[in-house]
């Protein structure tokens, strides 16, 4: 766990949100060290869900298996 970060929840799919028949499972994982990348990745998890896909989102820490995914998208910071 990256330090000064406060712990992230696990945020799955939302019953509120409508799928279409045969909607991608989606996981939309991120590793962010101050929560610039996790605001992205949250965004991005929004959209995702507003085009009826279903979205896991969590932090890398969290990931155990992307194998039960249709598709994965990770966002991670760059520094030079």
């Amino acid at each position: 766990m990256l330090t000064g970060m406060p712990p992230t929840r696990h945020v799955a799919e939302s019953d509120s949100h409508a799928h279409s028949p045969g909607a991608a499972r989606v996981l939309v994982a991120y590793a962010s060290k101050y929560g610039s990348t996790r605001g992205v990745a949250e965004r991005i998890a929004a959209r995702l869900r507003d085009t009826g896909n279903r979205v896991d989102l969590r932090s890398v820490g969290q990931v155990e298996d992307v194998g039960v995914y249709d598709a994965v998208v990770f966002g991670g910071a760059v520094f030079n």
